[in-house]
C-alpha cells in the first residue's frame, strides 16, 4: 500500500473518528517513538512487528472462516522505521 493511500486512511479515520463507538475509539493506536538502534537492531525489530502483525493477521482471518465475523472491522496497521539524521 503506497504511503499516500496509507495516510489518506488515517486522516479518514480521525475525520471520522467520532462516528465509531467508544469502543472502538478507545481501541485505536497511534504512537511515535524515536530509538537509538544500530541497523541490525532496526532488521531485527521489524521482524519481530512483522511476526506479530502476522500473527494478529492469522487470527482474525482463522476467526472469520470459522464464522465469528461479530464486531469485526477491517483494521489498518502501519509501522514505519527509517534513519534520519537531526
Amino acid at each position: 500500500m503506497a504511503y499516500r493511500v496509507q495516510s489518506e486512511l488515517y486522516e479518514r479515520y480521525l475525520d471520522e473518528q467520532l462516528a465509531w463507538p467508544a469502543e472502538w475509539r478507545s481501541a485505536a493506536v497511534n504512537s511515535e517513538y524515536m530509538a537509538s538502534l544500530t541497523a541490525e537492531e532496526l532488521r531485527l525489530l521489524g521482524q519481530e512487528i512483522n511476526a506479530v502483525a502476522e500473527r494478529w493477521w492469522a487470527h482474525g482471518r482463522a476467526a472469520q472462516e470459522a464464522g465469528d465475523t461479530e464486531g469485526r472491522e477491517h483494521v489498518a496497521l502501519q509501522f514505519f522505521g527509517f534513519p534520519f539524521r537531526a
